[in-house]
């Protein structure tokens, strides 16, 4: 799929040279998020800058599922890694409009 991901100025050249990375993130336990809309993606991050440097980026989507918000309970027996339903590792998480997505594996970027 084509998503989108806005980027601090000063991470771009890392981004271009070593892919996408958690640590570039401001909070890395959610993840790289990307965007499927680019207006969506930049205004995601607030810009006290005038540039704006958003990256189209080809992504491979297999296994996604819906993310729990914090303080919702998961079910019973749900694993944080394997999707119950398809028994396949879990790669991709996204939000109730599927919009928005969430990647932990920078390799499939």
């Amino acid at each position: 799929k084509d998503f989108f991901y806005k980027s601090g100025f000063n991470n771009v050249e890392k981004i271009c040279r070593q892919n996408f990375d958690l640590r570039y993130e401001q909070d890395p336990r959610t993840g790289v998020t990307f965007y499927t809309d680019s207006l969506a993606a930049n205004s995601s991050k607030p810009e006290t800058e005038n540039v704006r440097i958003i990256i189209l980026a080809k992504v491979l989507v297999g296994t996604c599922v819906k993310r729990v918000e914090e303080g919702a309970t998961e079910s019973a027996g749900q694993s944080v890694s394997i999707n119950n339903k398809t028994d396949l590792p879990i790669d991709t998480y996204t939000d109730d409009s599927r919009t928005v997505f969430y990647k932990f594996h920078m390799s499939e970027v």
